[in-house]
Protein backbone atom coordinates (compact mmCIF):
# COMPACT_ATOMS: atom_id res chain seq x y z
CA UNK A 1 0.00 0.00 0.00
CA UNK A 2 0.77 3.65 -0.68
CA UNK A 3 2.93 5.62 2.00
CA UNK A 4 -0.13 7.58 3.96
CA UNK A 5 -0.34 11.72 3.97
CA UNK A 6 0.97 12.15 7.97
CA UNK A 7 -2.24 14.53 8.25
CA UNK A 8 -5.21 16.24 7.22
CA UNK A 9 -2.63 19.39 6.80
CA UNK A 10 -0.41 17.50 4.27
CA UNK A 11 -4.25 16.37 2.38
CA UNK A 12 -5.11 19.69 2.16
CA UNK A 13 -1.87 21.26 1.24
CA UNK A 14 -1.36 19.09 -1.75
CA UNK A 15 -5.47 19.15 -3.04
CA UNK A 16 -4.18 23.27 -2.96
CA UNK A 17 -1.84 22.61 -5.56
CA UNK A 18 -2.38 23.31 -9.33
CA UNK A 19 -4.01 21.08 -11.03
CA UNK A 20 -0.86 19.91 -13.12
CA UNK A 21 1.14 19.97 -10.01
CA UNK A 22 -1.08 17.29 -8.52
CA UNK A 23 -0.60 15.59 -11.91
CA UNK A 24 3.02 15.24 -11.29
CA UNK A 25 2.38 14.12 -7.48
CA UNK A 26 -0.08 11.70 -9.23
CA UNK A 27 2.29 10.17 -11.74
CA UNK A 28 4.94 9.88 -9.14
CA UNK A 29 3.33 8.21 -6.45
CA UNK A 30 2.20 5.72 -9.16
CA UNK A 31 5.49 5.04 -9.77
CA UNK A 32 6.95 4.83 -6.01
CA UNK A 33 3.91 2.34 -4.51
CA UNK A 34 3.19 0.52 -7.74
CA UNK A 35 -0.74 1.12 -6.82
CA UNK A 36 -3.17 4.32 -7.89
CA UNK A 37 -6.85 4.49 -5.86
CA UNK A 38 -9.84 5.14 -7.97
CA UNK A 39 -13.47 5.22 -6.90
CA UNK A 40 -16.17 2.60 -6.84
CA UNK A 41 -20.05 1.91 -6.09
CA UNK A 42 -22.04 -0.87 -6.55
CA UNK A 43 -22.71 0.24 -9.70
CA UNK A 44 -18.84 -0.03 -10.78
CA UNK A 45 -15.73 2.66 -11.12
CA UNK A 46 -17.08 6.52 -10.62
CA UNK A 47 -16.96 8.73 -13.49
CA UNK A 48 -17.30 12.09 -13.87
CA UNK A 49 -18.22 14.75 -16.24
CA UNK A 50 -15.52 17.09 -16.87
CA UNK A 51 -17.36 20.00 -18.72
CA UNK A 52 -15.19 19.62 -21.48
CA UNK A 53 -15.87 17.38 -24.30
CA UNK A 54 -14.11 16.63 -27.26
CA UNK A 55 -16.97 17.22 -29.76
CA UNK A 56 -17.40 13.99 -31.09
CA UNK A 57 -19.54 12.77 -28.20
CA UNK A 58 -17.19 10.63 -26.95
CA UNK A 59 -14.61 12.02 -23.73
CA UNK A 60 -16.99 13.86 -21.92
CA UNK A 61 -16.76 11.21 -18.86
CA UNK A 62 -13.42 10.68 -17.26
CA UNK A 63 -12.47 7.90 -15.19
CA UNK A 64 -10.19 9.47 -11.65
CA UNK A 65 -7.00 8.59 -10.38
CA UNK A 66 -5.47 9.46 -6.71
CA UNK A 67 -2.39 8.55 -5.46
CA UNK A 68 -3.60 7.23 -2.07
CA UNK A 69 -7.44 6.12 -0.42
CA UNK A 70 -7.27 9.39 1.89
CA UNK A 71 -7.35 11.46 -0.92
CA UNK A 72 -9.87 9.41 -3.13
CA UNK A 73 -12.48 9.68 0.26
CA UNK A 74 -12.19 13.47 0.82
CA UNK A 75 -13.34 13.48 -2.76
CA UNK A 76 -16.90 11.67 -2.47
CA UNK A 77 -19.61 13.97 -3.29
CA UNK A 78 -22.90 14.54 -1.39
CA UNK A 79 -25.30 12.16 -3.12
CA UNK A 80 -22.54 9.69 -3.70
CA UNK A 81 -22.69 7.66 -0.38
CA UNK A 82 -21.89 4.37 -1.38
CA UNK A 83 -18.33 4.88 -3.23
CA UNK A 84 -15.27 3.47 -1.62
CA UNK A 85 -11.80 3.98 -2.28
CA UNK A 86 -10.82 1.00 -4.23
CA UNK A 87 -6.94 0.36 -5.29
CA UNK A 88 -5.88 -0.36 -8.59
CA UNK A 89 -2.31 -1.99 -9.07
CA UNK A 90 0.52 -0.59 -11.47
CA UNK A 91 -0.12 -4.17 -13.88
CA UNK A 92 -3.57 -3.86 -13.93
CA UNK A 93 -2.80 -0.22 -14.82
CA UNK A 94 -0.57 -0.08 -17.41
CA UNK A 95 -2.25 -3.24 -18.90
CA UNK A 96 -5.86 -3.48 -18.29
CA UNK A 97 -7.13 -0.22 -17.42
CA UNK A 98 -5.78 2.24 -18.84
CA UNK A 99 -5.77 0.43 -22.70
CA UNK A 100 -9.26 0.03 -21.72
CA UNK A 101 -9.96 3.76 -21.49
CA UNK A 102 -8.03 4.64 -24.40
CA UNK A 103 -10.70 2.32 -26.22
CA UNK A 104 -13.35 3.67 -24.98
CA UNK A 105 -12.13 7.38 -25.65
CA UNK A 106 -12.29 7.57 -22.13
CA UNK A 107 -10.20 10.02 -20.34
CA UNK A 108 -8.16 10.52 -16.73
CA UNK A 109 -9.37 13.07 -14.22
CA UNK A 110 -6.14 13.36 -12.43
CA UNK A 111 -5.96 13.33 -8.70
CA UNK A 112 -9.14 15.35 -8.61
CA UNK A 113 -9.30 17.85 -5.72
CA UNK A 114 -12.88 18.16 -3.67
CA UNK A 115 -13.53 21.58 -5.25
CA UNK A 116 -13.93 20.07 -8.54
CA UNK A 117 -10.38 21.59 -10.47
CA UNK A 118 -8.68 19.00 -12.38
CA UNK A 119 -6.23 18.04 -14.89
CA UNK A 120 -7.84 15.84 -17.28
CA UNK A 121 -5.74 13.64 -20.01
CA UNK A 122 -5.80 11.19 -22.49
CA UNK A 123 -5.15 7.54 -21.53
CA UNK A 124 -2.59 7.42 -23.76
CA UNK A 125 -0.51 10.26 -22.71
CA UNK A 126 -0.99 9.04 -18.93
CA UNK A 127 0.48 5.89 -19.65
CA UNK A 128 3.77 7.61 -21.63
CA UNK A 129 4.37 9.30 -18.60
CA UNK A 130 3.88 7.15 -15.94
CA UNK A 131 6.16 4.40 -18.00
CA UNK A 132 8.58 7.56 -18.52
CA UNK A 133 8.44 7.93 -14.41
CA UNK A 134 8.75 3.95 -13.84
CA UNK A 135 12.17 4.20 -15.72
CA UNK A 136 13.20 7.01 -13.88
CA UNK A 137 12.64 5.07 -10.73
CA UNK A 138 14.32 1.99 -11.84
CA UNK A 139 17.01 3.46 -12.27
CA UNK A 140 17.04 5.39 -9.20
CA UNK A 141 16.92 8.91 -10.59
CA UNK A 142 13.18 9.43 -8.66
Amino acid sequence: MSEPPSGLQEIAATFALPPLERYSYLVHRIAGSEQAWGLRSDAGWMLVGDGVGSGTGAGDDAFCLWPHPAFAQACIAAGRDGCFPEPIALQELLEELLPALAEDAIRLAVFPAPAGEVAVVDARDFRQHLEAELRRHREGEA
